[in-house]
């Protein structure tokens, strides 16, 4: 692992594997038509009778959690973050669950650039979020300090 600050994409394709992303209708069916594989986040809980029951099915594992003897801040901080993000979803928005690599991603560069969905073009190069990718795969260390 080399140590260095973020400046400038280095194609390592961190933010476009295995992530969490906000998309409209149009876009989630624009990344699956380049062979992504999306899911709904929750995707079993979200239409139940016609109820949304993700954010009962979230605080129901939060109530858990918290009954363990030692429960995981971690764990607390990311459920809370998932609930409060289904409880603000944009209309004619979802949370969607990127399965692996985008199709568009190629050696590291987004092959259909030009219509990539408006997460990825307001990602930041460096940013908190490009940090906790490009650490997830190794290809930085963090230097606290």
């Amino acid at each position: 692992m080399s140590e260095r600050i973020i400046s400038n994409c280095d194609g390592c394709g961190a933010c476009c594997s295995n992530a969490r992303m906000l998309l409209n209708d149009s876009e989630a069916e624009h990344l699956r038509a380049g062979n992504s594989n999306l899911e709904v986040f929750l995707e079993r809980w979200r239409d139940m009778d016609g109820v949304d029951k993700r954010i009962p099915a979230l605080e129901a594992l939060m109530q858990v959690e918290l009954e363990k003897d030692e429960p995981s801040e971690a764990q607390v901080q990311k459920i809370a973050r998932n609930i409060y993000d289904l409880a603000h979803l944009p209309d004619g928005m979802e949370i969607y669950d990127l399965l692996g690599d985008c199709g568009y991603l190629v050696d590291g560069l987004c092959t259909d650039y030009e219509n990539r969905p408006e997460v990825c073009s307001s990602f930041e190069v460096g940013s908190a979020a490009c940090v906790v990718f490009r650490t997830r795969l190794e290809t930085i260390t963090v230097i606290e300090g």
